[in-house]
């Protein structure tokens, strides 16, 4: 468990390590003064299994090029964004973890040109206490330029748009098979952008 640490931008846990496979099973790292598990480089790392909540900034602050994966873990009331891996190449694997009440994005991949997927999930409630910015997505994937799935994950409750994803790739992204609170499918100002 990593809690409370620092007053100066410091996170409960920070990856550093140029090789590959790299894992952090079973660990909590709650109300830290940035992150709560910040991976500025490494490759093929695993986290499974955490509870990355109540921290100052970010749940899980992925700044690495290389890929990594989040499986089952709770992403909740940080006050910014839940997952944050914008302007990298990194790959990503998110599954069967629930990212809820994050005061912007549920998950914020602002120019990701990686490839990444989203399954299984439940991304709710993000983006009602910050209001700096336009509401906050579930998903905001504005400008990502890699291949991208969001499947079989509850997306409902955001302050914005469940998955808002303009200027993104073509073909579109995949966001079928998600339950968006009707079902009737997703509205427009749910799902916003290159988004199938």
């Amino acid at each position: 468990t990593t809690n409370d640490n620092g007053d100066s931008s410091e996170s409960g846990v920070q990856v550093y390590q140029s090789g590959s496979n790299w894992s952090i099973t079973d660990h909590t790292a709650t109300g830290n003064d940035r992150s709560g598990i910040n991976v500025p480089s490494g490759d093929a790392g695993l986290i499974e299994r955490a509870n990355l909540s109540e921290n100052r900034q970010f749940g899980l602050e992925a700044l690495t090029d290389g890929d990594w994966t989040l499986r089952d873990s709770l992403v909740l009331n940080n006050d910014e964004d839940g997952v944050y891996d914008s302007n990298t190449a990194s790959s990503f694997l998110v599954d069967n973890v629930t990212i809820r009440g994050n005061g912007h994005d549920g998950v914020y991949l602002l120019d990701n040109s990686g490839d990444w997927q989203i399954l299984n999930s439940v991304i709710e409630n993000n983006g009602a206490t910050d209001s700096t910015d336009r509401p906050g997505a579930g998903i905001d994937a504005e400008r990502t330029s890699g291949s991208w799935a969001v499947n079989n994950t509850s997306i409902t409750g955001n302050d914005g748009a469940g998955i808002y994803a303009v200027d993104g790739p073509f073909p579109y992204g995949d966001a079928t098979d998600n339950w968006w609170g009707q079902s009737s499918g997703p509205t427009s100002e749910q799902c916003v952008g290159n988004v199938d």
